[in-house]
């Protein structure tokens, strides 16, 4: 029988494999950090979005629907999407720094990977950093109202 011959990955390769891997899942959490600062961002939006829908079906039913009771209720709905609004509207100070941090930390890991390059999830990150540095900075100039 042949002797076979065990070949091993060096330690520098298998760790820079593993910070690139770890760039690619920072890559993909950015988005829904990013997700998170577009609904805390945007959120004193939401209450207005509700009421319209409310009011096009109406509109769309030509004002049947106000004979359900449970649509009607609907109408006192809003309380509790202002609350939550006003809630996510206060998590702009978590939400934009984090979103920041995981692109500069996925650019970071990304640029190790000497066998292949990745430029558009490079360049993705940076515009996602982008965008947030510039909410983070019209929200810290306006006072935290954007």
């Amino acid at each position: 029988m042949e002797k076979q011959e065990i070949f091993k990955t060096p330690r520098k390769t298998l760790a820079r494999m593993q910070v690139v891997h770890f760039g690619k899942i920072l890559f993909n959490l950015q988005f829904i950090a990013l997700a998170v600062m577009a609904a805390s961002v945007l959120s004193f939006i939401m209450p207005a979005i509700y009421y319209l829908m409310l009011l096009c079906i109406a509109l769309l039913s030509l004002f049947i629907v106000f004979m359900n009771p449970t649509f009607t209720s609907l109408w006192s709905g809003g309380e509790t999407l202002t609350k939550i609004a006003e809630i996510l509207t206060l998590s702009w100070k978590y939400t934009v720094p984090i979103v920041a941090a995981l692109a500069l930390a996925s650019i970071l890991c990304l640029s190790f990977d000497t066998n292949q390059k990745h430029p558009a999830r490079i360049v993705v990150s940076v515009i996602v950093c982008v965008i947030a540095v510039v909410v983070l900075l019209l929200k810290l100039i306006n006072g935290g109202a954007l």
